[in-house]
């Protein structure tokens, strides 16, 4: 087969199996969707956030403190 045929096919093989993982993800998103819209489920991923976000402040605070700051 010519180069260019496989290539083609290889990247409308990719397409396809992109498409079906991306229907597969908005489907389950749809069935999850009441417990993931729960009061306590909310609670917990707004804790979670919040410690992430005061962790990251942390570092970042106590890197400056104790010299081991980087400039971006």
């Amino acid at each position: 087969m010519p180069h260019l045929l496989m290539g083609v096919l290889l990247a409308v093989e990719h397409d396809l199996i992109g498409f079906a993982w991306l229907a597969l993800l908005i489907n389950a998103a749809g069935l999850a969707r009441r417990w993931l819209s729960g009061r306590a489920i909310a609670r917990v991923t707004d804790r979670m956030t919040g410690a992430v976000l005061l962790a990251f402040g942390g570092t970042i605070g106590w890197n400056a403190l104790t010299g081991h700051a980087r400039a971006l």
